[in-house]
């Protein structure tokens, strides 16, 4: 059965006023208005509300005990109306957004940081995972932004999807102890070629068509230094472990800049890649088939202010901000 808010509205005002009379003063409406409320609650709800036989107005047993339910429902109907006029201005709701492995470290605590000034009460899911699940996530709905890397125009040809850049990711070579003395002050890809490699997965992804062995189908346990066996190549998510491998002698490292400002880069030497491809695209994506809420609008906002930084720390020139080469 369904009842009509207007209806459990005059049952709560006859209960609280006393009287049908004070209770169409209140609600600013006639009393047989209110009356023929109170009339069509009681026939839906096969019970009487009140005792209308003596002045005044009372309620009957059944009344006392669904006057506090009528209550709490128009108290829940009150805030759906208010939490709806909020999410429209954009100062609630909820957004999901997924950021790639490699620009979490660096992306989401200052976008988290906007958000919090600008709208604390917009709720933010977050999902950090590779830019084949990201951008799969995106396309089903399941995320609403996503934070990945494009191809290097920054739009990718793919139906639904839209993409606005955010900056130039820089990748980094990264070694330790021998290794480290053996580079020279700036390396090409192809001058990697014939040395272990431990390279984060967004890494081996760009430079897999100079790098033999870097792509998909080359991940190994460990690389080899053996000179009679080519070089394999270790893939990780991230770029910690990148740097850990390296500092134990495992190989020398391919990472993203970003993501090694949030990396213990102790007793690492760092050289700039130079030459192509050595970088790649940041985009944020969004499903363009579908209306942006407000909520989404702001935590979009809030992720291109976060990486502004980033955008002008790439497009500087120079050494990376660690100790380097």
């Amino acid at each position: 059965m369904e009842y009509r808010t207007e209806w459990l509205r005059s049952f709560v005002a006859v209960a609280e006023h006393g009287g049908f009379s004070a209770a169409a003063a209140a609600l600013y409406r006639s009393q047989s208005r209110v009356s023929a409320h109170v009339a069509a609650l009681e026939k839906a709800l096969h019970v009487k509300l009140f005792d209308r036989t003596l002045p005044p107005t009372v309620l009957t047993p059944e009344g006392r005990e669904l006057l506090p339910l009528a209550g709490m429902v128009l108290r829940q109907t009150r805030r759906i109306t208010e939490t709806a006029a909020e999410v429209r201005r954009g100062r609630r709701g909820e957004v999901r957004l997924g950021i790639c492995t490699g620009a979490a470290p660096f992306l989401l605590p200052r976008t988290l940081m906007w958000l919090r000034r600008v709208r604390p009460d917009v709720r933010v899911e977050t999902a950090e995972d590779t830019t084949a699940a990201l951008r799969s996530q995106l396309r089903e709905g399941r995320l609403d932004l996503a934070v990945v890397p494009v191809s290097g125009d920054g739009e990718d040809a793919e139906p639904l999807l839209g993409w606005s850049r955010l900056w130039r990711e820089q990748f980094v070579v990264v070694a330790a102890g021998d290794m480290a003395a053996e580079l020279p002050a700036r390396l090409s890809p192809a001058e990697l070629r014939g040395r272990p490699l431990v390279m984060t997965d967004d890494a081996a992804d760009a430079l897999a068509g100079v790098l033999p062995g870097a792509g998909r189908g080359g991940r190994a346990s460990l690389p080899s230094h053996d000179p009679g066996r080519p070089p394999a190549v270790l893939r990780t998510p991230q770029a910690q472990t990148v740097v850990a491998l390296v500092r134990l002698g495992c190989g020398v490292g391919v990472a993203d800049l970003l993501a090694l400002h949030a990396t213990d880069l102790t007793d690492v030497t760092s050289v700039r890649l130079t030459g192509t491809p050595t970088h790649r695209e940041m985009a944020l994506g969004r499903r363009t088939d579908r209306a942006d809420s407000p909520a989404l609008r702001a935590v979009a906002r809030c992720v291109r202010l976060a990486a502004l930084p980033a955008a002008a720390a790439q497009s500087r020139s120079g050494a990376p901000p660690f100790p380097a080469r």
